[in-house]
C-alpha cells in the first residue's frame, strides 16, 4: 500500500493596505515592509500611492483601493498640511481606516528619527533632509543608507509617528 500524502494546508495572511499620500511616503511604505515582513511571517502588505492632492484625497484614494480587495487592516501615511480637516478625519474612522499622520510632513519626523529634529516649516524639513541624507526622500536609495532596522527600532520609543507606523505592521 502507498504511502499517503499530507494534506495541503493553506496558510491564513493577514492583511493590510497601506496607502501613502505621495512617493516620499511610498518609499518608506516599501522600505518599512522589505525591513518587518518576510515570506512566512503570515503578513501580506499591499502599498499604494495616493498621488497627493491633501488628505481627503489620500483617504478616498485609500477607500476606493480598500473595495477592490478584502484588507483586514487599513492604513493611510498622510501630511498634516494640506486638506486635513475633521471631516477628513471622520470620513477615515467610518471606513476603520488607520491615519498615521506626518506633523507637518514626513521629513520632520524622520528627521527626527535620526536624531535631528527640532521646529521648522515644511519647506525647511525638506532642504535638512537633503543636506543630512543626501537625497530628496522620494529617492528610494535614501532609506537602506539612512533607515536600517537598527536606527528604526532604536529610535521608535521616541517617534511616535515611527511607533504608530510599525504597529501596522504588527511589530
Amino acid at each position: 500500500m502507498a504511502a499517503r500524502a499530507a494534506p495541503f494546508r493553506r496558510q491564513v495572511r493577514t492583511t493590510v493596505l497601506l496607502v501613502g499620500e505621495g512617493f516620499s511616503e511610498v518609499e518608506l511604505l516599501k522600505h518599512l515592509r522589505s525591513l518587518y515582513t518576510t515570506n512566512g511571517n503570515g503578513f501580506t502588505a499591499a502599498v499604494r500611492n495616493a498621488h497627493g492632492k491633501g488628505a481627503g484625497n489620500v483617504v478616498d484614494h485609500a477607500i476606493r483601493q480598500a473595495r477592490q480587495a478584502e484588507y483586514d487592516h487599513k492604513a493611510v501615511l498622510l501630511d498634516t498640511d494640506a486638506d486635513w480637516t475633521e471631516a477628513v478625519r471622520r470620513r477615515a474612522r467610518s471606513e476603520s481606516i488607520v491615519i498615521i499622520q506626518s506633523a507637518p510632513c514626513l521629513e520632520a519626523w524622520l528627521l527626527d528619527v535620526r536624531g535631528h529634529g527640532r521646529e521648522r516649516g515644511s519647506a525647511e524639513h525638506k532642504r535638512e533632509f537633503l543636506v543630512r541624507c543626501g537625497f530628496p526622500a522620494h529617492d528610494a536609495r535614501v532609506y537602506p543608507q539612512h533607515f536600517t532596522r537598527e536606527i528604526l527600532d532604536a529610535a521608535r520609543p521616541r517617534v511616535a509617528t515611527l511607533d504608530a507606523l510599525l504597529r501596522v505592521f504588527g511589530v
